[in-house]
Formats: C-alpha cells, structure tokens, sequence
C-alpha cells in the first residue's frame, strides 16, 4: 500500500496535493482494469460458475478440429441425452463466441498441453471449456473423461443442469503410455493407423529385410543376403530417421527377428533356421559382434527390461519365457490357430503383453496381424493392420509402436510407427 504524509500550509498546497493523489488513484485503477482484461483471454470474465446446460438450454457451441468432428459429434449426443439440450456445433475455427467448449484446436488447447509429453487437460478459460490432448487419440479419451466426470456425474448436477466452477482442471500425463497395452486393457476399442517412418534399403547383397529393435533414439535392422549367409545391422535415428552406421558383414542364417536388451546395450539378433540356438549380440555404441549359444530353438525374440526376461517363440506355436541368461522359466505355448491364415515371424512386446506379428498367407489373408497374448501366457486377441506387406519384427519405443515390414524384390525394410485410432464412446 502506498503511503502519503505532508503538511497544509495553504490552500495552494491542499489543492495540488489533492490532484495529485486523484491521479495515483485513478492510474491504479486504470491498472487493475487492464490487468483484468489481460487475464480473461478474450472472452467474458469468468464468472464463479459456468452454467454449461439450463432446463434443457445451453448458450454453449461446440468447436472441434476437423480430423476430431465426427467425435465431438457423438459427444454433442451424449451431452443431449444427459441435459436436454443442444450444443451448437461450429466451425473449426475457436473464439467466435464467449461460450464455446473447444476440442483439440486453437491457441489454449496447444498451451494447455504445451507442458506434457503424453495426456490430455481439460480446463476452463474465461467462459470457455478446452479439452485438449498431444494427439488425436489423447483427445477423445479426454472427451470421454469430460463427459464421465463431468456432464454424467452427479457432482456438477443442479436442478435443470449442470454448472461447473470456473477453475475446473482434469488433467492426466505420462512419459511412458503404452498406449495400446492401456486400450487393451480397460477393453477400449480401436483401430490401427499406420504411418511410414522411413526405409533402410540395405548394402550391397544384404537387402532382404528382418528383425529390427530400438533403443528409444536409435533404431537398428537386420538385412540378409537371399541366401541366408551373410547379414548386416544398420543403425539410424529413430526421430528423424538418418543413417548412424552399419555392422561389418557376419554369419547371420535367417537372422529372422531382433530385440534390444538395455540391460546390456546391446541389439540382440537371433539365428534362427539354420541355427535356432544361435544369437549374435551387438554392442549398441560399436556394432561389435559377440557370439551366444542357447539351448532354446529360437524364432523370434523380445526383451523386456521392466521384467528383465526375453519372450521366445518359434514357428508360430511356441511361446516361453527366459531368464536374463536364456534359461526357460516358462513354456506357455499358443492356443491361436492363426498360422492357419497367416505366416508367423518375429515377436514385440511392451510391459503388459507380448505381441506376435504375423504376415498375410497367400489366398487365406491379405492384412497383417499381431497376435496378442499377456506375460502370463493368456490369449488377448487380434490387431489388424490394413497392409498387405510382410511384416517381419516389432517393437515399442520411446512412447510409440513400430512394425518392421520387408518391401519386397530385395529392397530393403519400411519401418512403419502403428498408432492406435479411438471413436468417442458413452453409455446411455
């Protein structure tokens, strides 16, 4: 608080003092004024509530990028068959009206999540609502949590509808979302949506695709030559996709599938027919080979740190687990049947399930598949991918999921990154 002493000598004196402390006080206000208007983000000052729905009225419209309408739709339904009332949909373009819910579009919702590497807030600004994600599938779960926690909860419920406070703020983030493995898990229907992320084309006569792994910022492929001799491992950034290196040509057999063991930093690749126990482990740094013997007959491998075991398979029926120094703890074996439709080859996982790409078999399938099973041996079930290249190896990495496909003709591996697509969802 300012502070203002002095002394009345005369009428002069009182006047001018006078003026002067009009002047301060005004100038605060006008600074306060300002300050207010600053922090309301352009629309209308936020009142104590925001009255979303009233006796089947709302003033709100609904605002969504174009690649989340046909979501922000279904949500517009779900928020009519709880109030009575009907959101305006609008255009894609935000902050045309003061009462606007926005999904996934604008200045507010790319603040909102400007701060978190995966997940979603949602929050109110002024009288806006925005729900934002980091990406498209972020974005509607988050449309399900506002219409769970929100508009079908009896906590935001009044007498002829819903109002909310006006520093509402539902948020959830991870570094690590195995994303799938959670859609899988609490039952969420979805789809797969395939993205290429680049090509390794291979060098000289090594340019027929296999394995592939990842370490989180480098991506490694096997490439063998067509008769099963001689094999290479070419190393790349995984984010952008650029050339790093490449292994000096060794034994390889089949070299059918790859993993990365972070426990050691090391890639590991496997054999396989020709020589099922074999593996050639390669020093993530130097791409300097060390040969490994094991008494398991080997496919395809994955390694998982958080367990600190490889899940095996072989031929499309086998599935056990092996210690940190491929000793079989566990002999699961498959229930599937899917090599009747399809050609079995390598083998991924995350922390929660293991997963068994599979190719299409001339005449029987024309997609890919991953055959899903959890650590303990159960069946999980299907995820298509709409493609009918040869997939050879997966893997998740760095918070994504990629699939290692072979071109074809002796041109080399496309890595493909496999993201999951959500439709918005709610119980009537």
């Amino acid at each position: 608080m300012l502070k203002f002493v002095y002394f009345i000598l005369n009428d002069r004196i009182m006047t001018r003092s006078l003026s002067i402390l009009t002047l301060i006080v005004l100038t605060c206000m006008a600074f306060s004024a300002c300050k207010k208007d600053s922090d309301s983000k352009g629309g209308k000052d936020a009142p104590e509530k925001l009255v979303l729905a009233s006796y089947g009225e709302t003033t709100y419209t609904l605002v969504s990028s174009s690649s989340l309408y046909a979501d922000a739709k279904a949500f517009a339904a779900s928020f009519d068959a709880v109030t009575g009332a009907t959101l305006n949909m609008g255009t894609t373009t935000p902050y045309q009206r003061d009462d606007e819910i926005i999904v996934g579009t604008g200045k507010d919702c790319e603040e909102a999540v400007k701060s978190i590497k995966h997940g979603y807030v949602i929050k109110t600004s002024g009288t806006r609502v925005i729900i934002a994600g980091t990406d498209d599938t972020w974005t509607v779960l988050a449309l399900e949590a506002f219409y769970k926690q929100v508009i079908n909860a009896t906590k935001y419920k009044v007498d002829g509808g819903i109002e909310i406070p006006s520093g509402l703020r539902i948020s959830q983030s991870t570094n690590d979302p195995q994303m799938i493995a959670m859609l899988l898990s609490t039952g969420h229907p979805f789809t797969i949506k395939a993205e290429m992320v680049g090509s390794c084309v291979g060098s000289g006569n090594c340019n027929v695709a296999q394995g592939a792994a990842s370490d989180g910022k480098h991506v490694y492929f096997v490439l063998r030559d067509s008769r099963d001799e001689n094999g290479m491992i070419f190393k790349y950034t995984l984010d952008p996709f650029r050339f790093v290196a490449n292994s000096e040509a060794y034994k390889c057999y089949h070299a059918n599938d790859m993993t990365f063991d972070s426990a050691h930093n090391r890639v590991i690749a496997i054999h396989a027919s020709g020589d099922t126990g074999g593996i050639t482990a390669f020093d993530a740094n130097t791409l300097t080979p060390t040969e490994i013997r094991t008494s398991l007959g080997i496919g395809g491998i994955t390694y998982n740190f958080r367990r600190n075991v490889y899940g095996i398979t072989q031929s499309g029926t086998k599935y056990q687990i092996a210690d940190a120094n491929f000793k079989k703890t566990a002999d699961y074996g498959r229930s599937d049947n899917m090599t009747s439709k399809y050609t079995a080859q390598g083998m991924g996982s995350d922390d929660s399930y293991v997963y068994f790409p599979m190719s299409p078999t001339r005449g029987k399938s024309t997609d890919n598949v991953l055959v899903t099973y959890n650590w303990s041996g159960n069946y999980v079930g299907e995820i298509h991918i709409d493609t009918s290249l040869e997939s050879e190896s997966m893997f998740y990495a760095a918070g994504e999921y990629y699939v290692n496909f072979y071109a074809g003709g002796g041109r080399g591996a496309h890595l493909y990154r496999i993201r999951p697509v959500i439709s918005f969802t709610y119980a009537d």
